[in-house]
């Protein structure tokens, strides 16, 4: 089974690289043109800079991707130390359940 998901994962992004291949080709003369940007804060000033719009496009996406799976990293820390917790309890009531169950019944 993992390796079918493994297959289909790698399948995937093969498709989405042609996918993206084949946009960018078709739509060329949008993606050609270069823009100006720049950074102008009160202590500090980048120049403009010229880049082409894919390359701004491609880092869009990857700061995107990058920010996504911070944050999926952090909701993942999350609930592993929940579920250490919920794992601490859960063994203390079970040893407080096996100590219970060796005492005499009362009748």
């Amino acid at each position: 089974m993992k390796k079918f998901k493994l297959v289909c994962f790698a399948i995937s992004i093969i498709l989405f690289a042609i996918i993206c291949a084949v946009f960018i080709t078709q739509n060329r003369n949008f993606f050609s043109p270069e823009t100006e940007i720049g950074l102008d804060l009160y202590f500090i000033c980048l120049g403009p800079t010229h880049i082409k719009y894919y390359i701004l496009v491609l880092l869009c996406f990857f700061l995107g991707l990058f920010v996504a799976s911070f944050l999926s990293l952090i909701v993942n820390l999350k609930f592993k130390r929940a579920v250490q917790k919920k794992t601490k309890v859960m063994q203390k009531l079970e040893e407080e359940i096996n100590s219970l169950k060796g005492l005499p019944t009362i009748e």
